[in-house]
């Protein structure tokens, strides 16, 4: 009797370590699981913030090149040469695309957004477009104050739309408006297209547009784009509390 209290004692005892050893187990299997998943996801979140790093340096580059650019076929297609009237804005010019190239791994921002008002770098950006044929006219924007990067992203949506809209539609002049509150931010850009372009054509444009569409989504907002008669109107929406 006294040998079969011992056994079922030592069976116990066995069953609990044997029990422990499996909690331990698995507590070890699955952390270490959890560490290769943790690990897994950090290396899939490098990779992705490093694509996203690419992605964003690519279009800076490419939506400061276009603006450098636009201004200086204008001007070769006009025959144009530089004398007094011009050579002060010319230089102005390639020394702004320069510290742009220069300064873009350490900061995408255009220097009209340092102080962070976007309504002042919407203002200046017709500077960049004197010498196009087209006519730009914008309507004086507010002080605008936004958050993060939104401040960028809807100075390069417009900057790339007008950009665009000269290449490809060549219009006599743009006009840009905007209305502005504590709830929405839209900005309006009517132009008259010099080119035959259908609206489908218009709206799908090339990489610029697609990088104008990317911006759209990251900060929520809306695009409208309409053609009536002869005239495009071309429409982006913010939500001042999203961005």
């Amino acid at each position: 009797m006294e040998n079969a209290s011992i056994f079922n004692i030592s069976v116990f005892y066995l069953i609990v370590i044997s029990a422990g050893v499996c909690v331990l187990f698995l507590f070890f299997y699955f952390s270490y699981l959890r560490k290769v998943r943790m690990l897994f996801t950090m290396r899939s979140n490098f990779y992705e913030n490093l694509e996203q790093e690419k992605l964003k340096i690519s279009r800076e580059l490419h939506d400061s090149l276009g603006a450098f650019l636009v201004p200086v076929k204008g001007f070769m297609n006009r025959n144009g040469q530089f004398d007094s009237t011009n050579v002060d804005f010319w230089t102005k010019h390639v020394s702004d695309f320069e510290n742009y190239i220069g300064n873009v791994n350490e900061n995408l921002y255009p220097s009209e957004l340092l102080d962070n008002n976007l309504g002042e770098a919407l203002n200046s950006i017709s500077n960049n477009f004197n010498f196009t044929q087209c006519q730009l006219i914008i309507a004086r924007f507010p002080d605008i104050y936004l958050k993060g990067n939104s401040g960028i992203h809807i100075y390069r949506i417009i900057q790339e739309t007008l950009v665009n809209i000269i290449k490809h539609a060549n219009p006599d002049f743009i006009r840009v408006s905007h209305q502005f509150d504590e709830q929405l931010l839209q900005i309006n850009v009517l132009y008259q297209p010099n080119l035959e372009l259908s609206l489908d054509q218009i709206k799908k444009g090339g990489r610029g547009k697609t990088n104008i569409l990317q911006r759209i989504e990251i900060l929520k907002g809306r695009y409208d784009c309409k053609k009536d008669e002869e005239i495009v109107f071309e429409k982006f929406m913010f939500d001042v509390k999203k961005v």
